[in-house]
């Protein structure tokens, strides 16, 4: 069984001390962690603002649109945890906004990775002009074409690795492309999203989505 360090046991309240504990200081320091209230006592208001996405006033305004319209928007998320809370943020704060929406979840055996064909044709049946991934679509380079030449506007929100290539989406929301936090998830991508646009609305965010994003 492991055991909790001498140095660490009793009623150590770490969020007030003046100072950490050494093994905890030097841990810190390794990983570049100046900050240690918010790290070790985290609220709301330390999240970074979602207005500081690269991409994300473009395509919240055109979210908003569509929502304001009453439109179907169409949410292609992953077959993984990450894309279905992701896909579940999403459409919730889309429904409270007023749009309609409609989720596709890949089946990974016959889609495969990335936003599928199969996942681009339901979601466009069902009415959807306009369509936002979760935790996928940064490399569906021939998604982005083709859902283009269909007149859907593809919003994409992603958390991998960025290569050498233009997507050619309405909108590429990764933290990878100068968010200053780079390493989000594919939820807390989905997250900023949900953030930004309460932030537009003039609202506050149920706790739902802070806490599939938190799953």
């Amino acid at each position: 069984m492991l055991a909790c360090p001498a140095s660490l046991q009793g009623n150590y309240d770490m969020t007030k001390s003046p100072r950490l504990p050494d093994p905890l200081q030097a841990l810190f320091s390794e990983r570049g962690i100046t900050d240690t209230r918010s790290y070790l006592d985290p609220t709301l208001a330390d999240l970074h603002p979602a207005s500081d996405f690269p991409g994300m006033e473009r395509a919240v305004t055109r979210i908003l649109e569509a929502c304001r319209a009453g439109e179907t928007i169409g949410i292609h998320g992953d077959a993984d945890p990450d894309g279905m809370t992701g896909s579940a943020v999403l459409a919730h704060v889309v429904a409270q906004a007023g749009g309609k929406p409609e989720v596709y979840i890949p089946d990974r055996m016959i889609d495969g990775h990335g936003i599928s064909d199969r996942g681009l044709d339901s979601l466009a049946a069902r009415g959807a002009h306009v369509i936002l991934s979760a935790d996928t679509g940064t490399t569906s380079y021939e998604a982005a074409r083709r859902a283009r030449s269909m007149g859907i506007d593809l919003i994409v929100t992603d958390h991998h690795e960025v290569p050498d290539g233009n997507l050619d989406a309405f909108a590429l929301l990764n933290p990878k492309m100068g968010y200053r936090f780079p390493s989000l998830a594919g939820v807390g991508v989905a997250l900023k999203v949900a953030l930004a646009m309460a932030e537009k609305l003039g609202g506050d965010l149920d706790d739902d989505c802070y806490a599939l994003a938190a799953v």
